[in-house]
């Protein structure tokens, strides 16, 4: 019942919805794990250049971390696009 719940909010428009975001599951990571991480935001922080290519990189840290499938990465990068 909890994850079905979760699953209403979260699907709700955003507007508003600050309460969704605070039901999403976000794991305790090590210090280790979360190097990849620190160093592409680090790197997006000290840039007015373009920073795609980073943001990219930690996209597709997420999708590992969260072992997400093909067709789970395909909707959450097309998710609200037309």
């Amino acid at each position: 019942a909890d994850a079905k719940y979760c699953a209403d909010k979260l699907s709700m428009p955003y507007q508003g919805k600050k309460f969704a975001v605070e039901l999403l599951p976000v794991p305790q990571i090590s210090a280790t794990k979360q190097r990849p991480f620190i160093r592409l935001v680090d790197s997006i922080r000290q840039t007015n250049a373009d920073t795609s290519a980073q943001e990219a990189q930690i996209d597709r840290l997420v999708y590992k971390f969260y072992s997400l499938t093909t067709e789970e990465i395909r909707i959450v990068e097309h998710h609200g696009t037309k």
